[in-house]
């Protein structure tokens, strides 16, 4: 039962830390808003790309993507393992704010007319997201990051699967007009880098665990950085 606990502990924690990054995020995106000062960034490839509103549902497929690895018993029975993904988010929002702050852009939203489902759900987007907070692109760093620590977990074959999905919501992002082109590759490159924070906290955590007791070494290790080696059935 203290299992079980702890697990729903971790489930709370980790929610309650999303809505405070979501609530910071949101509120920062409206206050650079209101500066009305932005830098362009926008290309010429961004005019060419067509608005596409059916891609708003693989925009929104990031919200539940990015909670994957918190829900393997794996992850939530290691204290060590949750804490560092967990960590790999916050360091992104951590870089990326004071971008936000400091470098503010913005895309400025089409005009969308229509009722069906998908126009309707850009719409709403539009209206919660006012599109200031983009350069570097969270949903692509935060989808990658994910992507590449599930792919570290799971077996090789999920690997195609995984990375089709981060593809869809990076795409997803340029297809229906709420980030550039520039946005995306600065995400690329903040989830590559998240994802060499989350390693480099792997070897030092490796470093501790031989130094202490072998009792708390994971009993399934992966053989580079003693990472459990989650299966699908799990």
């Amino acid at each position: 039962m203290n299992g079980v606990h702890a697990m729903k502990a971790k489930l709370v924690i980790a929610f309650i830390i999303i809505v405070l990054l979501t609530t910071g995020f949101f509120g920062l995106d409206y206050y650079i808003l209101a500066q009305n000062r932005y830098y362009d960034i926008s290309l010429s490839l961004d005019r060419w790309i067509p608005l596409s509103p059916v891609w708003i549902w693989a925009y929104l497929l990031y919200y539940p993507f990015c909670l994957v690895p918190f829900l393997f018993p794996t992850v939530l029975n290691d204290t060590r393992l949750f804490v560092r993904i967990a960590a790999g988010f916050l360091i992104q929002f951590i870089v990326a704010w004071p971008i936000f702050y400091f470098f503010p852009t913005r895309i400025i939203h089409p005009v969308l007319t229509g009722t069906t489902f998908s126009v309707l759900a850009v719409q709403g987007l539009y209206r919660v997201d006012a599109g200031c907070c983009i350069l570097p692109c969270l949903h692509v760093a935060n989808s990658l990051y994910t992507g590449l620590v599930l792919r570290r977990f799971l077996s090789p074959r999920w690997s195609v699967p995984i990375f089709f999905v981060v593809g869809l919501i990076s795409a997803s992002t340029l297809l229906i007009k709420q980030h550039l082109v520039v946005d995306v590759l600065a995400g690329v490159l903040l989830g590559f880098a998240a994802y060499a924070f989350y390693l480099s906290t792997a070897r030092l955590w490796v470093a501790a665990w031989d130094e202490g007791s072998s009792s708390e070494v994971p009993q399934r290790l992966n053989p580079v950085f003693r990472e459990p080696a989650l299966r699908a059935s799990e």
